[in-house]
């Protein structure tokens, strides 16, 4: 049984070539589309822990290695 992406690659080998670079560009726009579901969640999530005080400890570490010197310019 063939994967999907096995599916896939054998139709648009089918395809014309102008064909097959507009079903690219929709692939790209899907993945940059379900990429940024990821980053949402992701913020979500960082938020959230933030506001429920679950990043205090790693803030207030960072809050002193800053005052102590101990970090350096970007």
């Amino acid at each position: 049984m063939m994967t999907t992406a096995e599916i896939l690659a054998d139709r648009a080998r089918l395809l014309p070539e102008d064909i097959a670079r507009e079903v690219l560009d929709f692939m790209e726009f899907l993945n940059l589309k379900h990429q940024k579901t990821l980053d949402d969640a992701w913020d979500k999530q960082i938020q959230a822990d933030a506001e429920s005080g679950k990043l205090d400890a790693l803030f207030a570490a960072d809050i002193q290695a800053y005052e102590s010197g101990q970090c350096q310019p970007i």
